[in-house]
């Protein structure tokens, strides 16, 4: 007796995946291989906690599920998923989706079961053990000293043409007073900038996590965004973006022209080496440092805490009197 037809392969409906997989079945391949020129597509899911423990039951399970579909039939296709946690648990990762996961990278943990729980049970008796990483092989960040700030901020001043100085100077000030991420400052559009209140606002679109936010800001760094504001309408009165901040074209900036720049001027005043390598989210780091420098000094600490902030005491410029208010509609 002839062997009956063979069911159909099922084909994703969704159209990035299912055009990955239609063209497979075309080309008659089972997976994409490095010589067949196909696309690779990657899918990166950064705090994947946040996901999986939304709110509303039915929306964390669709996408666990999806998720899960994804990683385990998009491999052949060419769609590479990457998560990333701080700690997988099955208490929050369900292990239906975790154990699809054929690469995994463990950082350094406290204990040989966190070990276990990122790249398997086992493996830490087997060697491979995270928690005897040494404490002492961190990653090296940079803390900005005010001196280098401000030569930070006469470099950026000296840059040509005066629409770029002007940008960069007003930015590298901003990150530095407000530890702003670089992503979300480079981001900001004109409207989200307003000196009148003494706020910015930071939309869930360009937020991490996308929840939104506002920061309040000291009168001197209004005034310093105003003299941008004005200037950059004098040098580029016709420009090719709503950006707030603006390139030496009229463009919008990037973070890659940012970290360019940050590294010209850095190797300029010989902040630079071959161990010490300066980032823009250094400012971020070093505006958060020296905050809780300054509530610990300042005996704050103790009733500090991320519903109630202190009132005085931050890094300079001083923390902002007064209210914030919503912005407007």
């Amino acid at each position: 007796m002839p062997w009956p037809p063979s069911t159909p392969p099922q084909v994703p409906t969704d159209s990035r995946s299912g055009h990955c997989y239609r063209e497979l079945l075309a080309s008659g391949l089972r997976k994409v291989r490095r010589e067949d020129g196909l696309a690779l597509h990657l899918v990166v899911c950064d705090e994947l906690a946040f996901y999986l423990t939304l709110p509303d039951k039915r929306q964390r399970q669709e996408f666990a599920e999806l998720l899960r579909d994804l990683v385990a039939r998009g491999r052949a296709a060419g769609v590479i998923v990457c998560a990333a946690k701080q700690k997988p648990g099955t208490d929050v990762v369900p292990s239906a989706l975790r154990d699809l996961f054929g690469f995994r990278l463990a950082l350094r943990c406290n204990m040989p079961q966190a070990s276990d729980t990122i790249l398997g049970q086992g493996w830490a008796t087997a060697g491979a053990d995270a928690s005897t990483i040494p404490g002492d092989q961190r990653g090296v960040g940079y803390l900005w000293s005010p001196a280098d700030i401000g030569r930070l901020l006469a470099a950026a001043r000296a840059l040509r043409p005066p629409l770029r100085a002007a940008t960069f100077e007003a930015l590298f000030g901003l990150l530095a007073v407000t530890g702003m991420r670089v992503g979300e400052a480079v981001a900001l559009a004109r409207a989200d900038v307003d000196p009148d209140d003494g706020v910015i606002t930071i939309r869930a679109q360009i937020a991490k996590l996308e929840r939104t936010r506002l920061i309040p800001l000291h009168p001197t760094t209004t005034d310093a965004l105003r003299r941008y504001a004005a200037e950059r309408e004098r040098l580029c009165p016709r420009p090719r973006s709503t950006a707030f901040f603006l390139s030496r074209t009229g463009t919008a900036l990037d973070r890659s022209s940012v970290a360019k720049t940050l590294r010209q001027i850095t190797t300029a005043l010989g902040l630079r080496s071959q161990t010490v390598r300066p980032r823009a989210q250094d400012l971020r780091h070093t505006f958060a440092v020296r905050t809780l420098i300054d509530w610990q000094r300042s005996g704050q600490v103790a009733r500090a805490s991320p519903r109630s902030p202190p009132t005085s005491g931050t890094s300079a410029p001083p923390r902002p009197t007064g209210t914030c208010r919503r912005p407007r509609s």
